[in-house]
């Protein structure tokens, strides 16, 4: 069976944060050959830094008012926090010059993927990185929205080259 999927992956170094993965047949052939999503990277990128650096996580969001729940949640994001301080994870930060200018922080990597062929992969710097942004449910969040947006970028490409496609057959029918 051959694969059929793309992929959205953010690294730190060999750390994988996140995975998301979507079915590639929804769209039509020619559209998977020519995806090109660099315009979609920038504001993605911004708004993983601001997630990564955030100084308090949450490792589960409340989802109601509940004065039990809230509590619950208090102690298990407690908890997690107590858990996280003692992992050994604290990444380098590195200083590097690309093209003149100086990028301070943690390196990360966002990769969008067909199957395995890399379509594009952007190194980007989080200054202030937080070590426990690593389970943040925020992180998972924010990373299903640039995989929803550029689903929906991919999709409105589909349907311009299909309304293309039947403006120029109509325009072949009125010819005859």
């Amino acid at each position: 069976m051959q694969e059929n999927y793309l992929k959205l992956s953010l690294y730190q170094e060999n750390v994988l944060f996140y995975e998301g993965i979507i079915d590639n047949t929804q769209f039509h052939p020619q559209v998977k050959k020519n995806i090109d999503i660099r315009s979609l990277l920038p504001d993605a990128i911004r708004s993983l830094q601001k997630v990564l650096s955030k100084r308090k996580c949450d490792f589960i969001l409340p989802t109601g008012k509940h004065t039990h729940y809230n509590n619950e949640h208090e102690v298990i994001n407690h908890l997690m926090r107590m858990g996280c301080n003692n992992l050994d994870y604290n990444p380098v930060v590195v200083e590097k010059k690309i093209m003149g200018r100086v990028y301070t922080g943690v390196e990360f990597k966002l990769g969008f993927y067909l199957n395995d062929k890399t379509i594009v992969e952007r190194d980007f710097y989080v200054n202030g990185f937080n070590p426990m942004s690593r389970y943040n449910v925020e992180v998972t969040y924010q990373c299903n929205d640039i995989l929803n947006n550029i689903v929906s970028y991919i999709k409105m490409i589909d349907i311009n080259n299909i309304c293309d496609e039947i403006k120029s057959q109509e325009y072949l029918n009125s010819q005859v």
